[in-house]
């Protein structure tokens, strides 16, 4: 194993929505994570609004620091 190699715990914990995408009633958030060719997904957060809490975690596997990391909140 090299010295940049290892594993990262990601915690997904809370979000701050810029814009409610719903009309009537609460946004229902979750994330995805896409790393290299894995993608998580966090829980759906029923009724959460523009501020979702999470308690979500995932273990991914670093082989270099350069690798990318995408993380979207979707409704």
């Amino acid at each position: 194993m090299e010295l940049n190699e290892g594993i990262l715990t990601l915690r997904v914990l809370k979000g701050k929505l810029t814009r409610d995408t719903e009309m009537f009633g609460a946004m229902s958030p979750y994330c995805t994570i896409t790393f290299g060719k894995t993608k998580f997904k966090t829980k759906v957060h029923d009724h959460a609004g523009k501020t979702p809490k999470w308690t979500d975690e995932f273990q991914l596997e670093v082989k270099a620091p350069t690798e990318e990391m995408t993380l979207r909140c979707w409704d």
